[in-house]
């Protein structure tokens, strides 16, 4: 495969990821999520501050046949500023559906911050900072 088409098929990607962030997110402006140029350091989605508040992840898309978890991830790690946002992994490869891969203790700080929530406990004493969910 040409490494053009490789592009155009992570672009394509990255594409689909913000498009269904924005639809799920309907308040989002069309600038609130950008695709970066491909060739730009950095994370793949550009997020402005109220979409970070909506979706507190640096995401990583890649679109491949074959991946490896573990040197995508660490990439994506290496993009994220752990002060404000949590790495996340976005894959796919043909006909396939969309995946994501987080750290598991991100996952379960989600989920109890998601937990107080619900109960209507002020959730501001958890150990990370999910500002975005309080």
């Amino acid at each position: 495969m040409k490494t053009s088409s490789c592009k155009a098929k992570g672009r394509r990607l990255a594409q689909a990821v913000c498009n269904k962030i924005r639809e799920k997110f309907i308040r989002l402006i069309p600038h609130d999520v950008i695709v970066q140029p491909s060739g730009i350091n950095g994370e793949d989605l550009r997020l402005s501050p109220e979409a970070t508040r909506l979706v507190p992840f640096s995401i990583e898309c890649k679109n491949r046949e074959h991946i490896n978890i573990w040197q995508s991830f660490e990439q994506c790690k290496k993009n994220t500023n752990p002060h404000t946002v949590r790495p996340l992994l976005v894959f796919s490869r043909n006909k396939s559906e969309i995946m994501a891969v987080l750290q598991f203790d991100d996952l379960l700080e989600l989920l109890s911050v998601l937990e107080f929530r619900r109960k209507g406990i002020d959730s501001r004493s958890l150990s990370q900072d999910w500002t975005a969910l309080r």
